[in-house]
């Protein structure tokens, strides 16, 4: 379980952060990937993003193996935004002041 609020996490070489498996909690956090992008998700991890701003030279958020994640006014500055994986189940919901497109269209 990882819970950070109004932090940052810079000069990242990878992806500014990885998780296989557990629960993430971020709030308010400035996250600079590198070239694996911003945020990457693994093995079911749940996760709440809220107000975070998150840039990389990879995906902003990678959500792969079934992880499912809430998130509301983030700032994806990558290209792409979101890739998720919607074959294993992995989603994105996205909440009030989320400017991107829904991934996994037409899946429950």
């Amino acid at each position: 379980t990882l819970s950070l609020a109004s932090s940052g996490l810079t000069r990242c070489g990878g992806a500014a952060l990885s998780a296989s498996g557990g629960t993430i909690r971020l709030d308010g956090v400035d996250a600079q990937g590198g070239t694996a992008g911003g945020l990457v998700l693994l093995d079911a991890t749940r996760a709440d993003l809220r107000g975070n701003w998150i840039t990389g030279s990879g995906p902003a958020l990678v959500a792969a193996g079934g992880s499912q994640v809430e998130a509301t006014f983030n700032r994806w500055r990558a290209d792409p935004a979101l890739w998720v994986e919607c074959g294993t189940g992995a989603r994105v919901r996205l909440g009030f002041g989320e400017h991107v497109a829904a991934p996994c269209a037409g899946s429950p």
